[in-house]
């Protein structure tokens, strides 16, 4: 099992996705990771970007 943890987006909750890895899934485990991370990724951007315009 790999936990992938996340800070909740404007709630300040932590959200954990709990991902079962198996030869039949890991398709979808590289598919679930990699959305995670964009999802990730544009969310820190956001936040650059909201930082950068309150200066």
């Amino acid at each position: 099992m790999i936990f992938l943890a996340t800070q909740g987006i404007g709630t300040g909750k932590g959200q954990f996705i709990e991902l079962h890895r198996t030869n039949r899934d890991r398709n979808s485990l590289k598919s679930a990771i990699s959305r995670h991370l964009s999802s990730l990724i544009s969310v820190t951007v956001t936040k650059l970007a909201i930082a950068q315009r309150q200066r």
